[in-house]
């Protein structure tokens, strides 16, 4: 073989994996976000009017060892939480999640258990679990401020 056909040979080589290389994939990321409610207690959540991903209201109600589930195709948790939440126990005690310093937080990414699966088609779990701690906490919050 000659020179110039095994230079013609690497080169064709060449083109062919750098034209292979800007073929764009589409990836899916879908997020899915889990409410486990550990507490002895009734819990709601309340997310404001104006999530960025739904634009509308959703709320949700667990009793005492149930869960709530949802599916966001390529969103974030932060989508869904749009500007903030309030969280209630038992049809009395509130506590507004938004811009606020309160521990074990919706609004904040570290208090959820993050899971993630699969390479193209992404699955990030969120995981939030509710305990007794939290009804203490809203409690606790709801006294500094006078409710």
């Amino acid at each position: 073989m000659n020179m110039n056909k095994i230079i013609y040979i690497l080169l064709s080589c060449i083109c062919l994996f750098a034209a292979s290389c800007e073929i764009e994939e589409e990836y899916i990321c879908t997020t899915k976000l889990i409410f486990k409610n550990e507490s002895q207690h009734k819990v709601e959540i309340n997310v404001d009017s104006e999530s960025i991903l739904e634009n509308k209201s959703w709320s949700c109600t667990m009793m005492s060892n149930e869960h709530y589930s949802r599916l966001i195709d390529n969103g974030s948790i932060w989508w869904v939480m749009g500007n903030g939440c309030v969280v209630t126990f038992d049809d009395e005690i509130a506590v507004d999640h938004r811009n606020t310093n309160i521990e074990h937080n919706l609004c904040d990414e570290s208090s959820y258990t993050i899971k993630k699966s699969g390479r193209h088609d992404t699955v990030i779990t969120y995981t939030y679990i509710f305990t007794d701690e939290d009804y203490e906490r809203a409690v606790a919050a709801n006294a500094e401020s006078g409710k």
